[in-house]
């Protein structure tokens, strides 16, 4: 009987291991581009939230207004749909007392506040003074 010969291949067919830590490097930072850019996006899209409710406030204290002669001084005073509260803002309206120092003339200003509740969010605030 004949012997059985094992060959060895030197062809090359494999990879490096310096080869794959290369692609591995460059997947890995491909993948960390794609993480902040969808994180950004996920971020502006809370924040949308925020300015469309601060929207409808100042146009519902603006309607308060016509009709009573004065700007609300809270949300419940609205009877607004806005919730005080969601997963990503906290809503109010401030009131602040300021006086023009040019002529002595004291006002109060009225704030819709969108107070963010999670690190990376913006705070937004439209107001209207009496």
């Amino acid at each position: 009987m004949g012997q059985i010969k094992f060959r060895q291949k030197n062809e090359g067919n494999g990879f490096t291991l310096v080869e794959l830590m290369v692609v591995l490097t460059i997947v890995g930072i491909l993948a960390a581009i794609g993480f902040t850019a969808t994180f950004r996006q996920v971020n502006k899209a809370k924040e949308s939230e925020a300015k469309l409710k601060i929207g409808l406030c100042s146009r519902m204290q603006q309607s308060y207004y016509e009709e009573n002669n004065k700007f609300a001084e809270s949300l419940e005073m609205l009877s607004s749909e806005i919730a005080q509260e969601t997963h990503n803002y906290k809503y109010m309206i401030t009131t602040t007392n300021y006086s023009n120092p040019d002529n002595n003339d004291a006002k109060t200003l009225f704030c819709c506040m969108a107070e963010p509740k999670k690190p990376g969010l913006e705070t937004y605030a439209q107001c209207t003074a009496d």
